[in-house]
């Protein structure tokens, strides 16, 4: 199981200061926080491109992992979820995870 999440990072390249957005997972069983992408100006086809990347058989990052938490976050779309699940990666958002919790 994982979880990912976005960051931002800036950086103060020769055209001035710039703000990148990071995509990041982390293994909850290992801790281990593996930087996925990282791009001036995200959006669904970058996502699109990440997920392939993510589920690449040979080595993406979820090879093996059978759940991955997110937040509701707009780049999480259904393209990028829709390519996770055809390599076995089910998505679960982190309030549904709440939810769950909470009726416990």
């Amino acid at each position: 199981m994982v979880a990912a999440d976005f960051s931002t990072v800036e950086a103060w390249p020769r055209r001035g200061l710039t703000r990148f957005r990071v995509l990041f997972l982390i293994g909850l069983s290992s801790r281990r926080v593996e930087i996925a992408g990282l791009a001036r100006q995200a959006d669904g086809f970058w996502m699109s491109q990440g997920a392939r990347n993510l589920s690449d058989a040979a080595e993406g990052l979820l090879v093996g992992k059978r759940y991955m938490i997110h937040d509701r976050d707009p780049l999480v779309a259904a393209e990028f979820l829709e390519t996770l699940g055809t390599s076995g990666v089910r998505s679960v958002t982190a309030s549904a995870l709440a939810k769950s919790e909470c009726a416990r």
